[in-house]
């Protein structure tokens, strides 16, 4: 079994399980001032390209309100990553991340 996953025709992203280290922000990703006027949480997948891009994020599960989770989404979208490494080289993979607030 191939346990690679592909979102588009150039390039192949690649589960945590299989690479060697996981994509990590370039910059912290604040949500300190994000509030969704309750407790709650939710995961996201991120696919995110061997160029540190975050190309589709996938909403896993939620139990925030919709508006919250969207403007979370939007955040992740436009963060900057150190690409997943395999061995000595960058790839594409997917980053599942869970928020509790």
């Amino acid at each position: 079994e191939n346990p690679a996953t592909t979102v588009d025709q150039d390039e192949v992203y690649l589960p945590q399980e299989v690479i060697t280290t996981t994509a990590t922000p370039v910059e912290k990703i604040d949500l300190q001032g994000e509030s969704p006027l309750g407790p709650g949480s939710f995961r996201i997948t991120l696919w995110i390209s061997k160029d540190g891009l975050v190309t589709q994020v996938d909403l896993e599960d939620s139990e925030t309100p919709v508006w919250f989770t969207n403007r979370i989404i939007e955040i992740f979208k436009q963060s900057r990553f150190v690409p997943g490494m395999r061995e000595d080289r960058p790839v594409a993979s997917t980053l599942l991340v869970e928020i509790t607030f």
